[in-house]
């Protein structure tokens, strides 16, 4: 089962992004719906000649702006999906075992795998009937009480559960803020469009990777804040994105088979 790295995935598909736009600076052209050619020269100097970093939470360092700083708002996990099964099919892997010689110890012995499915005990042998002998098929313990014969040799062929899985689903609802921070307005505003755009544009591959019921929204515009550590104050405009995905998986259990508790 996946965890979703959010943060550390937009990471990467701003960055990428902004790498596009750099190496093909005519699509600039397209994203700005203005007809005002100053504007989208300056859109076009600020993607090549910026380098412009992304960074998962507010940097705690000095930092040369521009930079989008990501984090998340809010996770929350459905209730009505937590640990749900899905379909109700549960794999579990299992493992057979053929003629295991069993020693007993005042008519009691235990396999050497366990929690057990299946069991068939042989006495020199031969089949013995299932009512003549008790077993424990979670520790694998079996009881021929009276009986068992010193005198006679037991087998025992059987199927354990090697390992299980859950099959698990569950639903997390996300808000992402994004900050778009530079110490001059027109970057601020200019860049915070060009943001708005890759997720306006992507929408329908982010709902394919599972990111459904996608809202967007944006802070106020030219914020002027100042950074304790930042030489000098920042103009600021969020970008705030939020969605719901579903993710499913596989969670695999190792079963117990033996514990040994030491004393000291």
């Amino acid at each position: 089962m996946g965890i979703p790295t959010v943060e550390h995935f937009f990471h990467l598909y701003i960055t990428n992004y902004f790498d596009f736009l750099k190496r093909n600076l005519y699509f600039v052209d397209y994203i700005l719906g203005t007809s005002d050619v100053r504007l989208k020269d300056l859109a076009k100097k600020i993607v090549q000649k910026t380098p412009i970093k992304c960074f998962i939470m507010y940097p705690r360092t000095n930092v040369k702006s521009p930079f989008i700083a990501i984090s998340i708002a809010s996770e929350v996990v459905a209730a009505n999906y937590i640990g749900d099964n899905i379909g109700g099919f549960i794999p579990i892997q299992e493992s057979e075992v053929k003629r295991e010689t069993l020693r007993f110890t005042n008519g009691e012995t235990r396999l050497a795998n366990f929690p057990v499915k299946t069991v068939k005990i042989f006495q020199d042998g031969l089949e013995v009937s299932p009512e003549e002998y008790l077993i424990d098929y979670r520790t694998g313990t079996i009881i021929l009480g009276d009986r068992y014969n010193s005198t006679s040799t037991y087998t025992a062929d059987y199927t354990y559960f090697q390992n299980y899985s859950d099959s698990l689903v569950y639903l997390n609802s996300y808000s992402v803020v994004f900050e778009v921070c530079s110490n001059n307005m027109d970057e601020t505003v200019i860049l915070h469009r060009l943001l708005h755009h890759l997720f306006l544009s992507d929408r329908a591959f982010l709902a394919g990777i599972g990111m459904k019921n996608q809202t967007l929204s944006a802070g106020e515009a030219g914020a002027d804040r100042s950074f304790s550590d930042q030489p000098e104050p920042l103009y600021v405009r969020t970008l705030h994105f939020n969605f719901d995905m579903e993710v499913g998986g596989i969670i695999s259990h190792r079963v117990i088979k033996d514990i040994l508790v030491e004393r000291q």
